[in-house]
């Protein structure tokens, strides 16, 4: 479950995570999300970030996953 007014999740187990500093992209959490994705027989699937948060953090995540991509392409935004 996800609270978006505190921007928390619970875990099945009851673990609790909280999104806490600026928004980013993270190469080592992609890395992981498409192994767990590969382990798990997931052929597809789609992000709901946008649909979750508010346009302004959506926002945030879009211009770092540009800039992402800008670095790993080489090109300068």
């Amino acid at each position: 479950m996800f609270d978006r007014d505190f921007l928390h999740g619970t875990t099945r187990s009851g673990n609790v995570y909280k999104l806490e500093g600026p928004s980013a992209v993270s190469v080592a959490a992609d890395a992981v999300w498409r192994q767990w994705c590969t382990k798990n027989s997931v052929e597809s699937w789609t992000d709901v970030t946008c649909e979750w948060l508010s346009n302004a953090v959506c926002g945030e995540i879009e211009q770092s996953t540009r800039d992402d991509e800008s670095e790993h392409n080489g090109s300068a935004s």
